[in-house]
């Protein structure tokens, strides 16, 4: 049987930074789209990514199974490549607080 007990401070930290931290990849990219355009703001995004996920795909070449490598590309362009894309479309014109707001809504 679980009980439950108070939020603590910690757990309040915790909960307020990761909440800041998401946010602010939508602010991020209202400033991103206010200098380049959404293709070069997604392929910015994405080789950021690319970067930082470099040493596990290195650690882990081995072990993926390439044989799917059509289904790899489907996936990554449809979770996220365009995700990217029609955020930084979408915030040329919508503020990056609404996008946020908007984002959290999809299940």
């Amino acid at each position: 049987m679980q009980t439950t007990s108070p939020p603590k401070s910690l757990d309040w930290f915790l909960l307020i930074l990761c909440g800041l931290m998401w946010g602010c990849s939508f602010f991020f990219i209202k400033k991103m789209v206010e200098v380049y355009t959404p293709m070069q703001a997604t392929f910015l995004r994405m080789s950021m990514a690319a970067l930082i996920y470099l040493p596990f795909g290195v650690y882990f070449f081995k072990k993926i199974d390439w044989s799917k490598w059509k289904a790899l590309c489907v996936v990554a362009l449809c979770g996220s490549g365009l995700p990217n894309f029609f955020f930084a479309t979408g915030e040329k014109t919508v503020s990056s607080g609404i996008a946020g707001v908007l984002n959290s809504m999809v299940p």
